[in-house]
């Protein structure tokens, strides 16, 4: 089994594995996957028509559960080539068949958690538990004057210029962030993905880009300029409108407590609980 690292001209090959996903996780969209490829050292490998999606953090080797048409048989193949292995991203039912299968040790972190939203909830923000957002969206829409662009029609350095412009937290995380979020505008045509720009007089003040799988929205980066009150919940509401699916994920919070109140306060429909699984044969 030959690993080889996760680049632009490998999105058709891991995509076409993509069908076999039994779940709603952003970890395993190519946007993620390429956006995030050198923090996490992603490499992937194609064998026996399953996917294989290695991880290497923090000195230690990991693998995300294989993509192909049998969970288990992957796994097989994963200990027949490496003996011991631990596994991340693994879902409540894959868990379930590993712990079926093989003795297992998990854990899990609420950080690692994936926030599911309805499609309709953000583009409607109808009823009362929207009723805050509702607000922050309306004093925007009655503040500014302001126009919506599709982001592929927007001039990438003025992107990119944003990005440096709004970028104070100098920790790695937010470092190697937007660092990736200067690449994925770069790459934006090639990487098949949707994205809008909120521009008040002539200036970018919010975007957000994601990928669509299926009947789902992975929202990967969402940038906004927090003098302009309201934006990030009016960018927020215009990529909901702006993309026809039924779901919504807008990833982890990182362990962020701000962060994840806020995803929270959007009333998620389901919180995407992940475990990392050492097994033992």
């Amino acid at each position: 089994m030959e690993f080889k690292p996760v680049e632009l001209n490998s999105k058709k090959e891991i995509e076409e594995y993509l069908k076999y996903l039994n779940n709603y996780m952003c970890d395993y969209n190519f946007l993620c996957l390429y956006m995030w490829r050198n923090y996490y050292h992603y490499q992937y490998a194609i064998y026996d028509d399953y996917l294989f999606i290695k991880v290497f953090y923090k000195g230690k080797t990991y693998y995300q559960v294989p993509i192909g048409p049998d969970v288990i048989e992957g796994v097989r193949i994963l200990l027949n080539e490496f003996k011991n292995v631990e596994l991340i991203c693994v879902g409540e039912e894959d868990l379930e068949l590993l712990d079926k299968k093989y003795i297992i040790e998990y854990t899990t972190k609420e950080k690692w958690y994936d926030y599911l939203y309805d499609h309709d909830g953000l583009a409607l923000l109808n009823g009362k538990k929207y009723k805050q957002k509702r607000n922050h969206v309306n004093g925007f829409k009655s503040m500014y004057s302001y126009d919506i662009f599709d982001i592929h029609n927007i001039d990438r350095e003025r992107l990119k210029q944003f990005v440096i412009n709004i970028s104070t937290d100098e920790n790695e995380t937010a470092v190697y962030d937007k660092i990736a979020t200067l690449d994925v505008i770069d790459n934006i045509d090639s990487l098949g993905t949707v994205g809008r720009v909120l521009v008040v007089n002539n200036h970018i003040i919010a975007f957000s880009i994601g990928i669509i799988y299926n009947n789902t929205l992975y929202v990967s980066i969402e940038k906004a300029d927090k003098n302009y009150h309201g934006a990030y919940e009016m960018i927020n509401n215009i990529m909901a409108i702006s993309n026809d699916v039924k779901y919504i994920n807008r990833e982890d919070d990182l362990g962020d407590e701000g962060l994840r109140r806020s995803k929270k306060s959007y009333n998620p429909i389901e919180i995407i609980k992940k475990y990392k699984v050492k097994i033992e044969v």
